[in-house]
């Protein structure tokens, strides 16, 4: 989808989630990472995958984000502080993060982001 359009070859992107069904879909170009296979359970790691990952390459410039709440097995509702961290990390690192979330209504404090819906 909106990862395959938006990556160019200046641009680094990576695309995170917790399943494979995605492998075929994604271009080559981006970076397909299965946060299942590095045993992340809880906001503070994914955060700190995050910045592992970032720290790795200096030229990311788009991250998404497929079910963070998945990952991390926790309600939306019950996640502004991961939400808050990667606003730092995007102002810090000059990054962009894209979310997915499946839910009828968003948590107001989602309210000061930029929102989409599918």
């Amino acid at each position: 989808g909106e990862a395959n359009s938006r990556a160019v070859e200046t641009d680094s992107v990576v695309f995170l989630t917790d399943t494979w069904r995605y492998r075929f879909d994604i271009k080559h170009e981006i970076r397909l990472i299965n946060v299942m296979d590095y045993d992340i359970q809880t906001e503070l790691g994914l955060t700190g995958f995050i910045r592992g990952v970032l720290a790795s390459n200096n030229d990311i410039h788009l991250v998404y984000i497929d079910g963070a709440s998945r990952m991390v097995c926790k309600d939306i509702g019950a996640m502004e502080e991961f939400y808050d961290e990667l606003d730092k990390i995007a102002r810090k690192r000059k990054v962009e993060f894209v979310l997915t979330v499946s839910i009828e209504e968003l948590p107001a404090f989602m309210d000061r982001f930029e929102k989409e819906k599918a």
